[in-house]
């Protein structure tokens, strides 16, 4: 099996466009409503907590952050995430979006030092995990058969 690299996930009003690179110049992308498994929402949202330390931001702004989308760039030696957020702004009665700078993985304790921890790769890797899943056809319904004849 050719090993995808996940470049972009984006949920908007209730689509998920997910995109992906196999190899150099080769890849596709995959824009459907259908709905995931639990597990990807939950895979996503988890990577506001990431978004808020990475900004700087106070952690109790967690809960107050939606995830919009999750980008990836894949260079010889190293790995960049990017993620784009937004906060509703309650004195203002309206909302902020905020893009993080792109951030490399290297695997450490925790986000001090300009670079993701052990476990921001963890839920990266398992968000991925999920979008993979779901680009195969395994949504909440079910398994979705793409065999032949199907």
């Amino acid at each position: 099996m050719t090993m995808r690299e996940i470049t972009r996930i984006r949920r908007k009003k209730g689509i998920w466009t997910i995109e992906w690179e196999i190899g150099i110049g080769s890849g596709g992308s995959l824009a459907d409503s259908d709905r995931p498994r639990p597990e990807l929402p939950k895979a996503f949202d988890e990577m506001a907590k990431f978004a808020v330390a990475i900004c700087e931001l106070p952690p109790s702004f967690v809960p107050d952050i939606a995830v919009n989308w999750i980008a990836w760039k894949y260079e010889e030696k190293n790995t960049m995430v990017r993620m784009n957020v937004s906060r509703f702004l309650r004195n203002s009665v309206k909302g902020i979006t905020l893009t993080t700078p792109w951030w490399p993985y290297r695997e450490t304790d925790d986000l001090q030092q300009g670079h993701a921890g052990n476990a921001m790769i963890q839920a990266m890797e398992d968000l991925q995990e999920e979008a993979n899943r779901y680009i195969d056809g395994d949504r909440e319904q079910g398994k979705l058969n793409f065999g032949e004849g199907a």
